[in-house]
């Protein structure tokens, strides 16, 4: 009986997680750049059971076995491409293709798809947040004045090549979540520039690569596990308390 409590209360506490990172990509539908992450639920292993004497001792009649519960053994980021929206924004940019733009911050190096950028006040690229984004060489400074950008990530202030776009495509088993948009890998990043069929994309933005019907059926599955699992692990602590109330003999 204690087994079911335990499995019924895992249940829970991994469909509470579920719901909670399948309600973040919902919530953030429509913020540039946004991947969505999905749980992976795995059991914590099978238990064998076997027949047990009146004496104390186990018999050689195996009864089988029995899981132990289910958990969130580590959360899948989609590498799926998003919707790419047209802004005409200057220092909006999309990757159209596989790959992450590179940013350099106080956190250090870390990656993103969200290309919305601004010119800080030093005239570098920078995103929202400050971290600044790299060309192969270095970090992109053009200045105060308009810029373009090639397909291939070459950026020109004027007509003066200021240099080209860093971008990578690492394992998605590798990325780790640091804040909202931002991604860390667990290796040296690599930038390479110009990578094979991805093209840079100048007034456009890449929106979430999450899918709204997808999303909600997702929730709504993980709400109706939470609750079967809610539902069993009340009935389990009633009958537990029925049993302990039972006269000691019976």
């Amino acid at each position: 009986m204690l087994r079911g409590v335990y499995a019924s209360a895992s249940g829970m506490l991994a469909g509470a997680s579920s719901q909670r990172i399948i309600s973040n990509n919902v919530a953030n539908m429509n913020t540039p750049g946004h991947r969505a992450e999905y749980p992976t639920l795995s059991p914590f292993g099978a238990l064998f059971l076997q027949r047990t004497d009146a004496g104390g001792a186990t018999g050689g009649f195996p009864v089988g076995y029995t899981n132990a519960g289910t958990r969130v053994s580590g959360i899948h980021i989609s590498d799926a491409a998003g919707r790419i929206h047209a802004t005409g924004g200057q220092a909006d940019l999309a990757l159209d293709g596989a790959g992450y733009f590179v940013l350099e911050g106080d956190q250090g190096t870390v990656l993103t798809r969200n290309g919305r950028f601004k010119v800080d006040a030093d005239g570098y690229l920078a995103s929202a947040e400050g971290h600044r984004l790299t060309s192969i060489t270095g970090l992109l400074q053009v200045g105060d004045g308009p810029f373009t950008v090639e397909e291939d990530g070459m950026v020109y202030a004027g007509e003066q090549a200021v240099g080209q776009i860093a971008a990578v495509n690492p394992d998605p088993g590798l990325l780790q979540r640091v804040e909202s948009g931002l991604f860390r890998v667990s290796e040296p990043v690599d930038t390479d520039g110009g990578l094979v069929g991805a093209n840079f994309l100048q007034g456009f933005l890449e929106l979430s690569n999450a899918d709204m019907v997808e999303e909600i059926t997702r929730l709504m599955a993980a709400q109706r596990g939470y609750q079967a699992n809610h539902t069993a692990f009340g009935v389990q602590d009633r009958t537990l308390d029925e049993t302990l109330r039972l006269p000691e003999g019976v």
